[in-house]
């Protein structure tokens, strides 16, 4: 099923309204008090991942944290995010991406139907929850800052991956 579409049945679950809203470029997206507005300029793709984003915000955000120079506010901003990590990516999928001959983050994201952008920061999100190597299945992913790189592991000795 369409993820876009997906993130729209969970905002009706939840009882947020979702408005296509004609703001300038630099802003794409709003949440306040149960309502996001979405540029309506954007793509299906990057309103997949604006979506997705302010829905996290909807679920880990209190308060007005627009001003991201404060610390608490910016924590939030990376709640809220790793919220919208979680709800479109997972390992499997990164397995998945990679054994279909993605090489590069443009085709990892657009087999994904993620932005670039998007993607770098889910990388990033589970390069600080699992670790720079993490393995999953018979997969070791390693996670690098241009990245990531799925290997099969062949031989484990002592829980090592070798």
């Amino acid at each position: 099923m369409d993820k876009l579409y997906v993130l729209y049945n969970h905002a009706d679950m939840e009882n947020v309204q979702v408005i296509e809203y004609k703001f300038s470029n630099r802003i794409k997206g709003l949440y306040c008090d149960g309502t996001i507005d979405i540029n309506n300029k954007l793509n299906e793709v990057e309103k997949t991942c604006i979506l997705a984003e302010e829905l996290g915000h909807h679920h880990t955000t209190v308060g007005n944290i627009i001003d991201t120079s404060k610390f608490n506010n910016m924590k939030q901003e990376k709640a809220a995010r790793k919220w919208a990590v979680n709800r479109l990516i997972t390992i499997e999928d990164l397995i998945k991406a990679s054994r279909s001959g993605c090489e590069y983050i443009s085709d990892v994201a657009d087999y994904l139907g993620v932005t670039d952008k998007f993607l770098l920061e889910a990388i990033e999100v589970f390069k600080n929850t699992y670790g720079i190597i993490y393995r999953y299945d018979n997969y070791a992913i390693r996670f690098n800052d241009a990245g990531y790189s799925v290997e099969e592991i062949e031989n484990i000795e002592n829980g090592n991956i070798c």
